[in-house]
């Protein structure tokens, strides 16, 4: 009967959807929680984190930043980035660390 067959169609149709937006549902909240991941991983990592800590971060005159002794030169002007400003730096020497 074509009244069967539809309505048995309109029902399979009915639970595709219901199982597609579940699926969809489902992939949405498994993004959700890799993007927080993420997102808590950045904020950790940045540079303004590590200085809300309490370090800080010291840049050449060019914006490139001090990694190294080997990077400096007696009488070089620094800037040392803190959290709540910068500071302005002369290096008077540089020893390895022992």
């Amino acid at each position: 009967h074509p009244e069967t067959m539809i309505t048995t169609r309109s029902e399979e149709l009915t639970l595709f959807q219901n199982s597609l937006k579940a699926s969809i549902n489902h992939k949405i909240e498994l993004s959700r929680t890799d993007l927080a991941g993420t997102l808590s991983r950045l904020r950790t990592l940045s540079p303004h984190s590590t200085i809300s800590r309490g370090y800080s971060i010291l840049r050449k005159r060019n914006g490139n930043v001090v990694s190294s002794i080997a990077d400096l030169t007696k009488n070089e002007r620094l800037e040392a980035i803190v959290k709540d400003g910068s500071i302005a730096l002369n290096v008077l020497d540089a020893r390895a660390q022992i």
